[in-house]
């Protein structure tokens, strides 16, 4: 280590220190630190315990990319804390109309991972899902239109033959 460089805090000294300022912490941080301390395997129930409170109760502050990493952190620490999923579920099902693919498909993934059936929140994730998939084909028509008027009528791409 070079001159003026702190020393590393040890997980566990993290784990005190961020247990005891969790009521502290806006949404970002909670949802910061959760992802942390899931890839950290840092799997004190004391950490976990409050930072389930925490999360249910700021939980109508979470957006949909705060929601989806919270819901993939608590299922890494296999933490099958009932009422942080239930306030999970319940938000993201509130909000599920401006999750983009990627949080649809992290909050599926988490739930699946903890073998939670929770059909509310799986029939709002199919819809989702399905009009993000007609979203992207009506895109991808509405583009192959706009390329064929520009080509002109009667004419394919890449076609000399003005019988096409």
């Amino acid at each position: 280590r070079g001159q003026g460089v702190a020393p590393r805090a040890s997980v566990a000294e993290l784990v005190e220190t961020s247990s005891e300022m969790m009521g502290k912490f806006s949404k970002t941080q909670l949802s910061i630190l959760a992802f942390a301390f899931s890839r950290l395997s840092a799997g004190d129930p004391t950490l976990w315990v409050e930072l389930g409170r925490a999360t249910v109760a700021k939980i109508d502050r979470f957006d949909e990319d705060n929601l989806a990493g919270l819901s993939i952190s608590f299922a890494r620490v296999s933490d099958h804390n009932d009422r942080v999923f239930d306030a999970i579920s319940q938000a993201s099902v509130a909000k599920i109309s401006s999750f983009s693919a990627r949080n649809l498909a992290n909050i599926a993934w988490s739930f699946a991972t903890i073998r939670r059936v929770d059909s509310p929140l799986i029939e709002a994730v199919g819809v989702a899902a399905f009009v993000k998939i007609l979203e992207l084909n009506s895109q991808r028509l509405s583009a192959q239109r706009r390329g064929s008027a520009a080509r002109g009528p009667g004419r394919r791409c890449g076609s000399e033959d003005s019988r096409l």
